[in-house]
């Protein structure tokens, strides 16, 4: 499958649309919880393992960690790999929940590539806000796994692009009056407490 390299705009798009979400639902707490948002949108979850032997093997087998299927209008049944860990499960809800609010369920004419690229960027914002990444200032990718609970492939990648920011310092500052940190309360995170489960 082809690369797809997101522009600026497009990054910051999904990234409004991430904190839209949030505030559209009055939700404060960091981290946002992926199962509470499925509810509230009212997004139907089924588990792998509650399917028939055979159905699960065919997803197992063509789609390995989730799937979103739209069942009518404006209704969505996300299908999720359950025997994953719970960061892959996270990231898997977080990802097929962009696909909902990104519109690429809408007669969306973009690649399949550029949607998954976009899918991927909503996942990662929501779980590690690139604005309250550069307010830890984390010390290593480890840092941010734990800070930010999420996979140690997804943490390496957000430390990279964090280090890559510093070489920036007028777009740091930029990206730290994001509108994010004003719709969600990081205080737990930025103080060094403890990352709460949400699966």
């Amino acid at each position: 499958m082809e690369r797809v390299n997101l522009s600026g705009w497009e990054y910051d798009d999904i990234e409004r649309t991430a904190t839209d979400l949030f505030e559209d639902l009055g939700l404060t707490k960091f981290p946002p919880n992926c199962f509470e948002i499925a509810a509230k949108l009212k997004i139907e979850l089924k588990k792998y393992s509650e399917l028939s032997e055979e159905k699960r093997e065919m997803m197992v087998s063509d789609y390995e960690d989730g799937y979103t299927t739209n069942t009518g209008k404006c209704k969505y049944t996300i299908y999720y790999n359950d025997k994953m860990d719970e960061n892959r499960i996270r990231f898997t809800l977080w990802y097929e929940i962009g696909h909902i609010q990104l519109g690429h369920f809408d007669n969306c004419k973009k690649s399949q590539a550029r949607m998954k690229a976009e899918a991927n960027h909503f996942a990662v914002f929501v779980q590690a806000p690139m604005p309250a990444v550069i307010m830890y200032e984390p010390f290593g990718k480890y840092d941010v796994k734990e800070t930010f609970n999420v996979s140690l492939q997804c943490a390496s990648n957000i430390y990279s692009n964090y280090i890559k920011l510093t070489n920036y310092p007028g777009l740091m500052e930029r990206i730290k009056k994001h509108r994010i940190l004003d719709v969600l309360d990081f205080s737990k995170i930025l103080k060094g407490g403890a990352y709460e489960d949400c699966v």
